[in-house]
């Protein structure tokens, strides 16, 4: 929903809320906050009382909206939310059961589809991610304010041979394994003026002031990795250009790069972790995921290397 009015130092006016998560974007390291709708079309919000438990799920629309928050009657108390951006059918919850599940058993995962029963997945969202804990008072209005970050990997992929490229048969495809197909909703990383590690324990109420505070999703890169397919065409300049979207990636990530032309395959398969750590590239402390690499096939070598951005169109 969009703001609503109300002027809380006035008594003879009644305020019909007494909390509101008012939504912003900060790109990178920028200093000026971008339209929240310009980057997530939607926000699901999972609040959660002093136990941690579920108390409350809604999802907002905020295409087209300058300003986006939403508004709460709750009771005076300790809580917090869990934002997600740009949910939609690639991605789905474990479980939303309200007051029988807390935060640390919530997971948000790849959804199943009919490729996905072989293991292998499209693309999927461009999801973002928001965290904050705070306190409801017993009067007044408390006042939130959700930086949402990058919870997804996006690759600009340029594939091209250096001599002898195969004919055009149009039925090219990309196959990239060891993503990450699972999120935890609990934080793993805070970045508030530096990186730290998020903890419960020290998880202090967020004060009412606009302090740039972004956390990350906790990611499991270590087990249930899926495998992406991108079918793909080669361009008039025997080139193949693509682009993979997929869940947050960590420095313990190794995606498996290969292609293949039917049920024949034309490249050997590359780790590109191995490109990421030359590149200086950190996975885990990177503000977005959005990354562009040009690989070169001269025979049994393959030579990849950051893509420029006169090599993507």
């Amino acid at each position: 929903s969009c703001f609503a009015t109300c002027n809380v130092d006035n008594p003879m006016e009644r305020c019909e809320y007494n909390l509101q998560v008012a939504y912003r974007y900060v790109k990178g390291t920028d200093s000026n906050a971008s339209p929240v709708s310009g980057y997530i079309q939607s926000v699901t919000e999972y609040l959660y009382d002093s136990r941690g438990l579920l108390y409350e799920t809604r999802i907002m629309d905020c295409a087209g909206k300058t300003k986006v928050a939403s508004e709460y009657t709750l009771p005076p108390g300790r809580y917090s939310v869990v934002s997600w951006g740009n949910v939609e059918n690639k991605s789905i919850v474990n479980r939303e059961n309200i007051g029988a599940v807390n935060r640390e058993e919530m997971l948000l995962h790849l959804a199943p589809s009919t490729r996905a029963s072989t293991g292998i997945y499209d693309n999927t969202e461009r999801l973002y991610y928001g965290y904050r804990s705070f306190v409801v008072g017993e009067k007044g209005v408390t006042h939130v304010l959700m930086d949402m970050a990058h919870a997804h990997f996006l690759l600009d992929l340029v594939i091209k041979w250096r001599s002898k490229p195969p004919d055009n048969t149009r039925d090219f495809y990309i196959l990239y394994k060891g993503a990450p197909s699972e999120y935890s909703f609990r934080p793993n990383l805070v970045f508030r003026n530096d990186w730290s590690t998020y903890s419960s324990d020290t998880d202090e109420p967020m004060e009412e002031n606009d302090q740039l505070v972004r956390y990350i999703p906790s990611v499991n890169a270590e087990e249930k990795l899926a495998s992406h397919r991108l079918d793909v065409t080669m361009n008039v300049d025997k080139r193949i250009e693509t682009r993979l979207i997929t869940y947050r990636h960590c420095n313990i990530s190794k995606p498996l790069l290969s292609i293949y032309v039917g049920d024949k395959q034309i490249m050997k398969e590359i780790d590109l972790s191995r490109a990421f750590k030359s590149l200086g590239i950190d996975l885990d402390k990177n503000f977005g995921q959005e990354l562009g690499l040009q690989v070169e096939i001269n025979g049994d070598q393959v030579i990849v290397s950051a893509l420029s951005s006169n090599d993507w169109e």
